[in-house]
């Protein structure tokens, strides 16, 4: 019988620490610890939210809750909680964000996996050749 190697990502090490609390944002991945900081800024690159995941987690259910937490500032009045547009990568390109999106009446932008309007066909991100990124970036112009 052969051990297995926790290397590989199976056996005790998987996930966050055993000791480490759910709410720490610390968790496992191939290259140790390491914790995901998903970010949403403006137009002009200002941090407008910042959330914090374990590492071995997705991205797509981060989603979400990210965008609970957006307040998109105006000159007067209350902040905007639903931006104009969201500008994403791949990783935040799922069925399920597209239509948290398209629920909200967000237009949603990304430059790494078209998507065929007729048909819905998202075309394999191995096919596009775009370079990632890994911010999420809104329009904060008013309506």
């Amino acid at each position: 019988m052969r051990a297995r190697s926790t290397a590989r990502g199976r056996g005790p090490h998987k996930g966050a620490p055993a000791d480490e609390p759910d709410g720490n944002a610390i968790g496992r991945s191939r290259g140790g610890l390491t914790t995901k900081i998903h970010l949403v800024s403006d137009a002009r690159c200002r941090p407008l939210v910042i959330y914090l995941t374990a590492g071995q987690a997705g991205d797509a259910p981060a989603f979400p809750p990210v965008m609970a937490r957006l307040r998109v500032p105006r000159r007067r009045g209350r902040p905007r909680t639903r931006p104009n547009l969201v500008l994403t990568d791949k990783a935040y390109f799922s069925r399920a964000v597209r239509l948290h999106l398209r629920k909200r009446v967000i237009r949603a932008v990304s430059q790494c996996r078209p998507v065929n309007v007729v048909t819905g066909f998202v075309a394999p991100a191995a096919a596009v050749g775009h370079r990632h990124s890994t911010a999420t970036h809104t329009n904060s112009g008013t309506r």
